[in-house]
């Protein structure tokens, strides 16, 4: 009988009270889907998680990279639990995890009818963005591209209208394209409300290269051009996971380019996706434990920034 590692026991001891507070059918559940996901994935492909995380932080082998590692599959677990639990146990499920210093901010805006165009990236709970809006009640467009296989878009949709305003704009949908959507979160931007979408999303027929994490990667400008067409502002929003199973939602000063600098209009779009990406490269340095193994696996294959 093989000894466990001190790592295995230190994900054994902060895994186990997440596992025992999740009811036995939703467990089974995802037990099945683990073991068929990127995990056994990476390890087919010969790359461990502490290979992948040591490549992409630059950390060496050793207690604290260790310590890396615990946090990162707790987080995933988490993340891989967060779509099972809204499919098995409803919207409400996810709702009640959230938490957010800036409720009243969000909420005043939207009072005030502040247009505002909310930008997040592929880490940590990303799933729990709409939710998050919902569980505020504060309605949102979402820019939404590829659901997981534990949702499909008629309940989402359906959790959707449970709040007036809350819509979805599905940007894989064949039967639409990314132009209505454009000019529909055109028209709700002017008449003050809120859109929401990704950052480092490489959907759309016009992207522009940046790097995030010292690597090369492909993003839309889709954000930066509905800011410069109606003026509102392109504000961070960062979803993270917490002790237990609690969701930390925070919104950030809305990104800005330096007045000094004449630009045009795709310049200025080129500028304001480049900072926005910088936000948040620095924000995941800053907490590597939120980076969701999927997306490592894909960033390190892409080529190495000079």
């Amino acid at each position: 009988m093989t000894t466990p590692s001190p790592q295995s026991n230190q994900l054994r001891s902060q895994l186990e009270p997440c596992i025992r507070s999740l009811p036995a059918n939703l467990l089974y559940d995802i037990a099945g889907s683990l073991f068929t996901g990127i995990w056994k994935n990476l390890e087919a492909e010969g790359r461990s998680v502490p290979t992948l995380m040591a490549d992409l932080t630059g950390l060496a082998a050793g207690e604290e990279l260790d310590a890396l590692v615990t946090r990162v599959l707790v987080n995933d677990f988490k993340n891989w639990c967060l779509t099972h639990a809204w499919r098995v146990a409803g919207l409400k499920s996810v709702m009640n995890l959230i938490r957010c210093s800036d409720a009243e901010t969000l909420q005043e805006m939207h009072r005030s009818r502040q247009s505002a165009i909310f930008v997040f990236s592929h880490f940590g709970p990303k799933y729990a963005v709409a939710p998050a809006f919902q569980h505020l009640g504060v309605p949102i467009a979402m820019f939404q591209g590829i659901l997981p296989p534990a949702l499909n878009k008629s309940d989402v949709e359906q959790f959707a209208a449970q709040l007036p305003g809350m819509e979805y704009y599905w940007i894989n949908d064949r039967s639409t394209n990314r132009a209505m959507h454009l000019k529909r979160a055109v028209e709700r931007l002017q008449r003050g409300d809120m859109v929401a979408t990704a950052i480092d999303a490489g959907h759309g027929e016009v992207l522009m290269d940046t790097v995030f994490f010292g690597h090369q990667i492909q993003v839309a400008r889709g954000a930066a051009v509905l800011a410069r067409l109606t003026k509102a502002p392109l504000i961070p929003l960062t979803l993270t996971w917490g002790e237990g199973w609690t969701i930390d939602v925070r919104i950030h000063e809305p990104i800005t380019l330096p007045q000094s600098t004449p630009l045009n209009g795709p310049e200025i779009d080129v500028a304001l996706t480049h900072a926005a990406v910088r936000f948040f490269d620095n924000y995941l340095r800053n907490a590597p434990e939120q980076l969701r193994l999927d997306r490592i696996a894909r960033l390190i294959t892409k080529p190495r920034a000079n």
